[in-house]
């Protein structure tokens, strides 16, 4: 009974483990993928009153553009976390290099390649597997220490 419990703790841990991984592998790929994208440059623009947002205005084959994407993956409460720290390496009127989707041009990002977020995700889930091993491990040596015993015994 206690081997079928701790079974099912482990399992439970592993497919809890997966979500993470999951989310964590894609936004590493997509990441990676933007980091290829080609590159123009970008003048970062005066932010909105009362705003974290972080524009910047670039062309692409005489095309103009607007963006706020930092990075890949990156929710909107990591932006406006770290705002504070965008505005002061990004004043206003810098000129900045941005990686932009080359078959969708509104799609571009100001930091491109694997985000922090996406590397947390990949950590978390890596952890669970590690509690999920360490706990595995541990029912299969209380398994062989008491088919030690139950052999002595015999």
């Amino acid at each position: 009974m206690e081997l079928r419990e701790s079974n099912r703790f482990t399992l439970f841990i592993v497919l809890f483990s997966l979500p993470f991984l999951a989310a964590g592998v894609w936004g590493i790929l997509r990441g990676t993928q933007t980091g290829k994208w080609p590159r123009t440059m970008a003048i970062i623009r005066q932010p909105e009153p009362n705003t974290s947002t972080l524009n910047y205005e670039y062309s692409v084959d005489a095309s103009k553009f607007v963006g706020e994407t930092i990075a890949p993956f990156s929710p909107d409460w990591q932006t406006w976390i770290a705002a504070g720290t965008f505005h002061k390496k990004y004043p206003t009127g810098a000129r900045v290099e941005i990686a932009y989707d080359p078959r969708d041009p509104t799609t571009a990002y100001l930091q491109p390649g694997p985000s922090s977020l996406s590397l947390l995700l990949i950590s978390i889930g890596t952890a669970l597997l590690f509690v999920a091993l360490v706990k595995h491990r541990r029912t299969l040596s209380m398994i062989n220490a008491h088919r030690e015993t139950v052999h002595i015994a015999g």
